[in-house]
């Protein structure tokens, strides 16, 4: 039983200067998130493990869509600060513009990084048969290991959107752990893995909040996930995305 609280953070692009889209942040805001002590870092394999105690705040960073900035911007800075991250891929992407390849992913994870899926083909699994779910969990991890020579055992469902049907396949395709996107602080490992996003609407007092998540962000978390899930239902996830991009834009 771990004894910490670990604060999981989900990342996406890493752009120079200024957001392109949403989700993508900026070395600068990179920068912040990995300003604390390199010791307060550990990777989902860390996690699994249990190979941390300590009684302050821990941080698992991860990365999802396997961008090309996780190897010319990430990686570098992860190097200089002695931090270790996880990656989660689509392989079909892989060597594809804008995406990592084998070779730089080989590098990254000699240099203790660690992989996970997240998906084949990055497609809401919660909206395709649980056969092709299935080859989205099968073949992501399938090419990875042969590609690498290294096993597989963690996902991340795309979009955050899951049911424990999909959970109970990922543990029999060979995942121990799923990541989602809904907030929350890990005290104890579980097969499911909340994480906190950070994207570039966020100003450096929204992300010191997530980083040094008081009782009072941590209620507003519970609040501001059932609010999106009852807004998901009522409006369905398409236009959810569009009301919360006009939503960012005037406010």
């Amino acid at each position: 039983m771990l004894k910490n609280n670990i604060v999981p953070i989900v990342l996406h692009r890493v752009v120079e200067s200024q957001s392109i889209n949403f989700e993508d942040i900026t070395i600068d805001s990179l920068k912040k998130i990995l300003s604390k002590d390199s010791s307060s870092y550990i990777t989902v394999k860390d996690l699994e493990y249990g190979l941390v105690e300590s009684n302050k705040f821990l941080y698992m960073i991860t990365f999802d869509d396997g961008y090309l900035s996780d190897f010319t911007i990430v990686f570098p800075l992860l190097k200089l600060l002695g931090i270790n991250a996880t990656f989660f891929i689509n392989t079909c992407n892989i060597g594809k513009p804008g995406f990592l390849d084998w070779q730089m992913i080989i590098e990254m994870n000699q240099n203790g990084n660690i992989f996970g899926s997240h998906g084949h083909n990055h497609l809401k699994m919660t909206e395709i048969s649980m056969e092709e779910s299935k080859f989205e969990f099968n073949k992501s991890k399938e090419l990875y290991e042969i590609n690498t020579g290294i096993e597989m055992s963690f996902f991340s469902f795309p979009y955050g959107l899951y049911n424990n049907n999909l959970l109970e396949l990922s543990l029999k395709c060979g995942y121990s752990n799923c990541c989602i996107s809904k907030h929350g602080i890990i005290y104890s490992l579980e097969s499911l893995i909340p994480r906190n996003s950070i994207n570039g609407s966020m100003s450096d007092s929204d992300i010191s909040k997530i980083l040094n998540p008081t009782g009072y962000i941590r209620a507003k978390w519970i609040l501001e996930d059932a609010t999106k899930n009852i807004l998901k239902k009522i409006i369905r996830e398409k236009n959810y995305l569009v009301l919360r991009r006009i939503v960012l834009k005037f406010f």
